[in-house]
């Protein structure tokens, strides 16, 4: 005997192995590519895995919503974990939180993040199911629409709970200075576009059987490839070419005090001498320099309360002594507008120790600055009980340094560098360098530190601005408008940076149009619906005028109905729902008079007493049944207590039960006990239906209650895209498509006449 094939072993396997595996598999490969990692070039291809099984599962195999949503929690749970794993550390170490919580408050935000790639495959799968039109225009979207499927989500992110997009697909790329350039044109969001397309366009070249198939996913790949180097190759050359101005010298100081110290009032002192020393240190080694950058909340306490004025004087007179400006970090008690609060702010310094000016940081981090949903969050408290909780700022500073305009410096705090919106923002009203301090001893020696340092890299190349930035236990340096890192400090030491640095006031496509890619993104998913409806409404509308006409033929001749018709409408319906129903038996059947006969089925009864009262109230010959929803199941009930074989027609019938029966008992919808059944009894209704030739399921795609029963074991009509999903489910005995397979089973049942 032959020993099974590979992929007969595959498909022998639990069907969900699959989609675990390849989720996975495609999460583990999103990960390695992620900074801190090394494998940036693993983007290109780390959704192909899933995208492949999609495109074609194996053989034997079905990829239903379950296998995509599944494939997306292993794919972004995976995936996740490289992305955010560190702040269980951070969590404990500095949240006062115990293992079990730290993993499991880590695991809940895996959990979210996870939901993106759920949604992404199930879009996928839906687009490959959706009856997609079957041209070489569809072929050629297909790619793009999964492209811009990811990017919309990735959206979604910037914004939803404050937004969290964490090291998105394109931040992959900030060490590739020629493919990271895209980025000026498209944004970082652009530059994911790209790297999906290319991943989906490798899917479809490895598992397509179909040529026009293959021809698309070659464009899929080429295009952006193409694209990008010709782009790249332009920007970089027009960079390096262009007419220089003075460049700023500019210091930078890595304080490298520990966390876990920092905001301890006995370090205040200590904290201020170590800064100052720095400073002087620096100031003498590198000659005259235009700015020194301290880190964010260098300073741990409020700067401008007059409980620290002889912290603030020590400062303001290193600015004197030194001839050099400060750009210091700390905390402010006032807004722009004088109103009171705590504010993570920065402090420009002069020459002559006065403060010139400030920007407050606007766009806080949830747990670190501030406490969102307490009620829930609550144990997370320590996180922001030393340094308090912060306000946010008014509006991003831009701070002159000088009186030449191309020397305004745009000031972003940390948590600040994963929106790009903010520094586009910043470039737009006139920065000519951007500014960048941040704190993130809170990520240890993890990789957290190399995805923030990443994300600044690409606002460098968005802006086509260069940053300098000064961390408190790095990575403090420089990045060129380029992305090309001029200076990068080691971790959790101490030390200082003299750099130089030419500001710019060109403006890059990016910062004059900004992203784009969304509006590119929704305007295909538009077009594509618009593309589908249409086709989808002409095809169904000529379907259905189809079987009308073939009715009308079948009533011209009509033939003599073989048995009674025992009709059991749906919850809480009476027999008026069947009138088209009855009114098709009626005109292609002889001998209805009396024997069309319908059954009430609104009382407050559990399934099994209504199935009991329905046996009761039908004739006593054998009958032929059709029920709508509830009457579905009742219908299969019934034919299961028959001796004979009836016909069985359930018309969009939960035999899984419905868990909508426990959201209409919450609004006191009438029958409770007959919904408290529905509900409780989900695992048992399928068995209900007896497998015989005469049992029929139909129902119309999209309902919103699904039949429960195995794939392939009832029939699906499409419908206009646009039917609202309850019509679906309660039109479904007029459709003419549907009237016509009963009318044509009953014509054809055993001992009919022709």
């Amino acid at each position: 005997m032959s020993s099974p094939s590979a992929e007969q072993r595959v498909v022998s396997l639990s069907p969900l192995a699959v989609p675990i595996a390849t989720g996975v598999i495609s999460g583990v490969l999103h990960g390695l590519s992620l900074p801190g990692w090394g494998s940036g070039w693993l983007a290109w291809v780390c959704l192909v895995p899933v995208l492949c099984v999609v495109t074609r599962p194996p053989n034997g195999a079905t990829w239903t919503t379950r296998s995509a949503l599944l494939c997306g929690l292993a794919s972004g749970g995976a995936s996740g974990l490289f992305r955010v794993y560190w702040i269980a550390e951070t969590l404990g170490r500095y949240g006062g939180l115990g293992l079990v919580e730290a993993v499991a408050t880590t695991a809940l935000l895996v959990l979210y993040l996870a939901v993106y790639p759920m949604l992404f495959f199930s879009i996928c799968r839906r687009l490959r199911d959706a009856g997609t039109p079957s041209s070489w225009n569809a072929d050629l979207l297909i790619p793009w629409l999964v492209a811009a499927a990811w990017v919309l989500l990735d959206w979604v992110q910037t914004w939803l709970l404050s937004g969290f997009p964490w090291v998105v697909l394109g931040t992959t790329q900030y060490d590739e200075p020629l493919i990271a350039a895209f980025a000026a044109l498209a944004g970082v969001h652009g530059l994911t576009f790209c790297i999906v397309l290319v991943n989906m366009g490798f899917a479809q070249l490895l598992c397509s059987t179909r040529a026009r198939q293959r021809i698309s996913a070659s464009f899929a790949v080429l295009l952006p490839g193409i694209a990008i180097v010709v782009w790249g190759v332009g920007q970089l050359n027009a960079l390096a070419s262009e007419s220089k101005i003075e460049p700023l010298r500019i210091g930078i100081i890595q304080g490298n005090i520990r966390q876990d110290v920092k905001w301890e009032p006995g370090w205040k002192q200590s904290t201020t001498q170590r800064y100052a020393d720095l400073t002087r240190a620096l100031a003498e080694d590198s000659g005259r320099l235009d700015l020194i950058l301290w880190p964010e909340t260098a300073l741990p306490y409020r700067f401008d309360d007059d409980a620290h004025l002889s912290y603030r004087h020590a400062v303001a007179q290193l600015a004197i002594d030194i001839d050099t400006p400060l750009l210091v970090g700390s905390l402010g008690t006032r807004s722009p507008t004088g109103r009171p609060g705590l504010y993570n702010r920065s402090f420009l310094i002069d020459r002559r120790g006065d403060v010139a000016g400030f920007g407050d940081k606007v766009h806080l981090v949830p747990f670190g600055e501030y406490l969102p949903f307490a009620w829930l969050f609550g144990y997370m408290h320590e996180l922001t009980a030393q340094s308090g909780a912060f306000d946010p700022g008014e509006r991003h500073a831009i701070i002159p340094l000088g009186t030449a305009p191309e020397n305004h410096l745009g000031l972003f705090v940390c948590y600040e560098s994963i929106f790009p919106a903010i520094t586009r923002d910043l470039a737009a009203r006139g920065a000519g360098f951007l500014v960048n301090t941040t704190n993130d001893a809170w990520f240890g020696t993890t990789a957290a530190p190399y995805q923030h340092f990443a994300m600044v890299v690409l606002r460098a190349v968005e802006t086509g601005r260069p940053v300098v930035r000064a961390a408190n236990t790095g990575i403090s340096g420089a990045i060129g408008p380029d992305g090309r890192i001029h200076h990068a400090t080691e971790l959790f030491q101490t030390g200082t940076l003299a750099v130089a640095v030419q500001p710019r006031t060109e403006l890059t496509p990016y910062v004059r149009y900004g992203d784009v890619v969304f509006l590119l993104g929704a305007g295909l998913w538009v077009g594509w619906f618009c593309l589908v409806g249409h086709r989808r409404r002409a095809t169904v509308l000529q379907d259905m005028a189809a079987a009308g006409l073939e009715l009308d033929i079948l009533a011209a001749q009509p033939t003599p109905l073989q048995r009674p018709v025992v009709l059991l409408p749906g919850y809480d319906s009476s027999a008026e729902a069947f009138v088209t129903l009855r009114a098709h038996l009626e005109r292609c059947f002889t001998g209805t008079s009396g024997r069309i006969i319908d059954i009430d089925l609104r009382h407050n009864l559990p399934l099994p007493d209504l199935v009991t009262h329905a046996d009761g109230a039908r004739p006593g010959e054998p009958c032929d049944y059709i029920g709508h929803s509830l009457g579905g199941l009742v219908a299969a009930a019934l034919s299961r207590e028959s001796d004979d074989e009836p016909w069985v027609f359930a018309l969009a019938s939960p035999f899984g039960g419905t868990r909508l029966a426990t959201v209409a008992r919450w609004l006191r919808f009438p029958f409770p006990a007959l919904l408290a059944d529905l509900a409780e009894q989900r695992q048992g209704n399928d068995g209900m239906v007896r497998r015989q030739r005469g049992f029929r399921a139909l129902h119309l795609r999209g309902d919103p209650i699904a039949s429960g029963l195995p794939p392939g074991s009832d029939t699906a009509f499409d419908v206009p895209l646009l039917l609202p999903p309850w019509q679906r489910h309660r039109s479904v005995h007029a459709d003419p498509r549907v009237l016509l397979r009963i009318v044509l089973a009953l014509r054809q049942r055993p001992g009919a006449t022709s």
